[in-house]
């Protein structure tokens, strides 16, 4: 069975660091793309955005509890935006410069900002109880 702090390592250095890391790439990558919204730019933040995805599938066992529901409604998020880009970019088949635009079509999916905070706030947490386990040593 997996102690503590076996799990706080693991879930700090392969779910909760790449995953703020990743939160970050994307939101830098959905920056450029309000700025310009052309085909290279979306499928830039698509890319962004599947690692986020395919990191929370991979190492969901990794998930707390108390964040469970976080991490449906950004899995739920994800998924219908992949769905509504490939579904647009089927209908343009676009290239780099086209402009490629696309809204919300289901009300209830944008993105859950409170649940990436809740995610950072979980790595700050990880990253402070395992500095001070570092130093009682």
């Amino acid at each position: 069975m997996e102690s503590d702090k076996d799990w706080m390592y693991k879930s700090y250095h392969e779910l909760f660091s790449p995953l703020v890391t990743k939160f970050d790439r994307s939101a830098n990558c959905y920056a450029r793309y309000l700025k310009n919204k052309n085909y290279l730019n979306a499928k830039t933040l698509k890319q962004a955005n599947s690692e986020i995805l395919r990191l929370l599938m991979d190492k969901s066992s990794l998930i707390p509890e108390k964040l469970h529901s976080d991490a449906l409604l950004l899995i739920d998020h994800l998924d219908v935006w992949f769905t509504q880009f490939e579904q647009l970019e089927k209908e343009l088949n676009p290239h780099a410069s086209s402009e490629f635009v696309f809204y919300r079509a289901v009300e209830g999916t944008e993105f859950p900002k409170q649940s990436e905070l809740h995610v950072r706030a979980m790595k700050q947490q990880l990253k402070q109880a395992l500095s001070s386990e570092f130093k009682s040593k």
